[in-house]
């Protein structure tokens, strides 16, 4: 996306070798739309600059082809591409705005998913643990993954799931089975009573929930490494599909 910043120089330049080459032709029109491709993309200055920059290539040019600057049509052009130019200034203030919203939107939605889903340690237990976080769209940071890890009396517990859907409903019903999960895994001795409380609390969230859809599920994954053994071959698995 980077190189899309040079277009209006390349706009320019092709237009002043139009001009060059066949002066019959009037290129008034691709000079008039230097500044409004520089809006989207460059400062409000670059896009005052540019729009200057054809105005001063268009008297340049008349002035080249040994005719009068001042003539109705140029001065048309020349009026044309100063009207484009504060078109494009107000465009450009629009863009940078609505940038600066999603700027925020963004940081928002990534102090929430690390709010939600806060950073693991590198090692419990003596195992190596690494997370990596990406979500399907880059535009929806907050999503329905999940993943903990907890060191009880009972084991290492550790949950990988994925909430259907996403946005502010996901994360609602991330952080009750996060919640739930961590109440559970310090409490319950046994991993199927874990999965149980787990799937009775997301039971009661969503029938609390009145638009909530009715396909909205929750698939997870926990898995317990007992103290006793080592973590290479006493691996307990259990398995929840809430609906």
């Amino acid at each position: 996306m980077r190189w899309f910043r040079y277009l209006p120089a390349v706009v320019l330049l092709a237009a002043v070798a139009v001009d060059l080459a066949w002066p019959e032709v009037n290129t008034f029109p691709l000079l008039a739309a230097v500044s409004v491709i520089a809006a989207p993309m460059l400062s409000l200055a670059w896009t005052i600059a540019s729009g200057a920059a054809a105005c001063l290539a268009g008297g340049l040019l008349a002035l080249l082809q040994g005719g009068a600057v001042l003539t109705r049509a140029n001065l048309v052009g020349l009026a044309t591409i100063a009207v484009l130019t504060v078109v494009a200034a107000f465009l450009n203030r629009m863009f940078a705005r609505e940038r600066e919203q999603l700027r925020t939107s963004r940081q928002v939605a990534e102090a929430v998913q690390r709010a939600v889903l806060p950073a693991m340690p590198d090692r419990v237990r003596g195992l190596a643990v690494a997370t990596r976080y990406q979500a399907a769209q880059e535009e929806a940071l907050i999503g329905g993954d999940l993943y903990a890890v907890h060191d009880t009396p009972h084991g290492l517990r550790m949950m990988i799931g994925d909430v259907r859907g996403k946005g502010m409903q996901a994360v609602t019903l991330v952080n009750t089975l996060l919640g739930s999960f961590h109440a559970a895994a310090l409490q319950l001795p046994d991993l199927p009573d874990i999965v149980r409380s787990v799937e009775v609390q997301l039971q009661d969230v969503k029938n609390r929930q009145a638009d909530a859809p009715y396909e909205d599920f929750v698939t997870a994954v926990l898995v317990e490494i007992p103290p006793p053994a080592p973590a290479c071959c006493a691996w307990r698995t259990g398995a929840t599909r809430h609906r």
